[in-house]
């Protein structure tokens, strides 16, 4: 239980005999570990991760779970004078504290595009138009009809989070799976970040050098000189603190489709027209399959995002959900089917090495490169505090050891480990973006939210349940097809895309 004031926040941990009180400015700390934010202009929004909840608060909810209900008695352990008390005083701070309703639109908006717009148009030109097309609308259809079973599943009473939920259903196994695949998406995520960034700004040094051989750089080098920038700012272990490079993301990413777009509609425009495209290829369907889930990269996020809004938006979020990815999903098809026209089948893996070599296009890619790169630490952010919980929670070290050695070690190695990934995946990045969201993807959007309704809430009706466990039986077998397939097809000699011609 949290009760809030304007300056403090008190917090009952254990169900114990004794329970600890945390206090805790409000204004200085973060209550919950696993925390992620997302700026709305000059509103701060906290998003709460909640990988590390309270093993006492979760099993108090818990016990609701199987019912959907509170206790009896509506108090959760607490006298209900004093529920009332806490209520009368500092509800309506908390919802007022929460996001409206256009906030929330934005956040969503923002947490689900990221570098797979890159990716899309080359996707889209390997499956032909009409069936990338065709495979994105079902698969956003499908992902909808998911977190929807997973909004379902929650309430105050029983859990808000996708770890309690999964701790709820099977036990701790549950909520360390959850843990698990947020740690791999959220690893895969950096790593593809990394590389994205190493190869562009080598594509715009070397094209603003007139491809000169001075300045013929390597991709792979330029991914680990990126270790002097990610390592430290790993190091950050307040999230508000990453706020000026979580703006300059968000402006990044919003200045640069926009430029995208309108450099985009100036090829079509020029003496090139538009070009001849493949309307249907399906040979080439697990890689357009593994780019549309990948671009859903958000999945973890809707309800830490749901929980950070009012309780008027929490009862309308499907809805705004819908409305939100509706107009996404529209989006990127309007986007890649523009690109596709325009570029056709010269279309790169990364759609910014297509882009006019003049000092208009390569801004644009420069703009993308930054706002790649700033999203990394945020990206980061979720999977060191998983690890640091799980640490802690089996290490029997001081506190100071701990905050000082082994938290900057595990952080040190986790970039290392994104970078070392990068480096082999560099040559291969579309079937490395595919796997990613084939693997990493599939159980947070399809999979998990399924099991997780079909074991807290129930399904009554037969063929709700034949739907339901196809999905489950399809999730899996796409992940272990993604990873068959990207063995299959890896042949590691392509170089990352550049207008300069050279190897890395």
């Amino acid at each position: 239980m949290e009760v809030k004031g304007p300056q403090v926040v008190v917090q009952v941990v254990g169900d114990g005999p004794n329970p600890r009180l945390v206090s805790n400015p409000t204004t200085e700390t973060i209550n919950v570990p696993a925390d992620h934010s997302a700026e709305c202009g000059t509103e701060m929004v906290d998003i709460d991760l909640e990988a590390g909840s309270a093993k006492g608060e979760v099993d108090n909810k818990c016990d609701n779970c199987t019912t959907g209900s509170s206790t009896s008695d509506g108090s959760d352990g607490f006298s209900a004078g004093d529920t009332e008390s806490v209520d009368s005083g500092f509800a309506f701070d908390e919802d007022r504290k929460k996001t409206a309703t256009a906030s929330t639109a934005v956040v969503i908006l923002k947490s689900f595009v990221g570098a797979g717009i890159l990716f899309l148009p080359h996707a889209v030109m390997k499956g032909g138009v009409i069936f990338s097309v065709c495979l994105l609308v079902a698969v956003v259809v499908l992902a909808l009809y998911c977190m929807h079973l997973l909004i379902q599943c929650c309430s105050p009473e029983t859990a808000e989070s996708y770890e309690e939920l999964g701790e709820c259903a099977f036990g701790w196994w549950g909520g360390l799976s959850v843990e698990v695949c947020v740690l791999l998406s959220q690893l895969g995520f950096c790593t593809i970040n990394a590389a994205v960034v190493a190869g562009n700004l080598r594509d715009v040094i070397w094209t603003a050098t007139d491809c000169s051989p001075d300045f013929q750089m390597s991709v792979k080098e330029l991914i680990w000189v990126g270790a002097l920038i990610y390592i430290p700012v790993s190091m950050i272990k307040h999230i508000k603190y990453l706020a000026p490079l979580m703006l300059l993301g968000n402006l990044g990413t919003i200045v640069g489709v926009a430029l995208l777009m309108v450099t985009v509609g100036m090829e079509i425009g020029s003496n090139h027209g538009v070009q001849p495209v493949e309307l249907v290829n399906t040979s080439n369907w697990p890689l357009v399959l593994g780019t549309s889930i990948y671009l859903w990269e958000g999945a973890g996020l809707v309800l830490p995002i749901r929980k950070s809004s009012k309780k008027a938006v929490q009862d309308k979020f499907s809805k705004l959900l819908i409305g939100c990815l509706a107009g996404l999903v529209a989006m990127y098809i309007i986007y890649s089917i523009t690109c596709n026209l325009a570029f056709g089948r010269n279309l790169d893996v990364v759609i910014l090495s297509n882009l006019p070599a003049d000092a208009f296009g390569l801004s644009v890619q420069t703009i993308f490169a930054l706002a790649v790169l700033a999203t990394y630490p945020l990206m980061l952010f979720p999977a060191t505090t998983i690890v640091e919980q799980r640490l802690l929670s089996v290490m029997t070290v001081s506190d100071r050891i701990f905050k000082w050695v082994v938290g900057p070690i595990v952080r040190v190695l986790l970039v290392l480990l994104t970078l070392a990934v990068a480096t082999v995946g560099l040559q291969q990045l579309d079937n490395l973006v595919a796997l990613v969201g084939g693997v990493c993807g599939v159980p947070l959007s399809f999979i998990f939210p399924v099991i997780l309704h079909v074991k807290l809430r129930g399904d009554k009706r037969f063929g709700l349940k034949l739907l339901h466990y196809a999905i489950i039986i399809g999730g899996v077998a796409m992940q272990v097809f993604s990873v068959t397939w990207t063995i299959k097809s890896w042949h590691g000699v392509d170089d990352y895309p550049a207008r300069c011609t050279g190897t890395v």
